[in-house]
């Protein structure tokens, strides 16, 4: 955990602690030189209960990664995101995704070429047969479909959502998901990386921790508080 002791700008009239994200400052409630005994002597326990937090979460997001690998895809995980086709070996990005929110459980399968929009399918099946670049995992999925129909898992956007044109899909310019995304990779920091990168006193807290460990809800993997509390670090 990366603390600096400082002025923010000019116009600050003291200094404080923050935690550094990356580039960016964030500035702890706990916030006086004295504090940094409550931040060492609560650190191992906070890593741990967000590993504890995380634990349901990231085992389904590593059973569509184990899958989309199995298909002959990406799999790569990051945020609440993981990758669908293999990188173009020139570009380097992938641009099929399934978007995992750990709010509500549901899966977004989408393409997409940067943050401001994106094309979002109604399934993942439909995801890969709109796309050239998963001509591959269309074909071992078909093949599966037919083969193993039950080995498949449930990969779509909605039961209920209406407005799919013909193509199965509609177009969103929704960012949400992206401030969603780098606050589990910020959590993720911690449980892959052993860096904490975003600090919420409510994880210090063994009661709401294993609340989250034992519900078979994914929606309870991160409470709507936490999620406006660390939504100010990334503004």
């Amino acid at each position: 955990m990366f603390l600096i002791y400082c002025e923010y700008s000019k116009h600050s009239k003291r200094k404080f602690l923050y935690l550094m994200n990356g580039g960016k400052l964030v500035k702890l409630s706990k916030n006086i030189l004295e504090d940094l005994a409550f931040y060492y002597e609560n650190l191992a326990k906070y890593a741990e209960n967000v590993r504890q937090l995380l634990y349901k979460y990231a085992g389904c997001q590593q059973k569509l990664s184990d899958f989309i690998k199995h298909l002959g895809g990406s799999g790569k995980i990051h945020g609440c995101i993981v990758d669908v086709e293999r990188p173009d070996e020139l570009e380097g990005f992938s641009y099929c995704h399934l978007f995992i929110n750990p709010i509500d459980g549901k899966v977004t399968p989408y393409f997409a070429y940067d943050v401001k929009s994106r094309i979002v399918y109604k399934d993942f099946k439909t995801l890969l047969q709109a796309q050239n670049c998963c001509r591959l995992l269309e074909n071992n999925y078909l093949r599966l479909e037919q083969e193993a129909p039950n080995n498949l898992p449930i990969v779509r956007y909605s039961e209920t959502v209406g407005g799919w044109d013909g193509d199965g899909c509609i177009y969103d310019e929704e960012s949400q998901i992206y401030g969603i995304s780098r606050i589990i990779k910020s959590l993720q920091y911690c449980t892959e990386k052993n860096v904490v990168r975003l600090w919420n006193e409510d994880l210090l807290n063994y009661d709401f921790v294993n609340r989250i460990k034992h519900s078979n809800r994914i929606n309870e993997v991160i409470n709507d508080r936490l999620m406006m509390d660390a939504k100010f670090d990334f503004v």
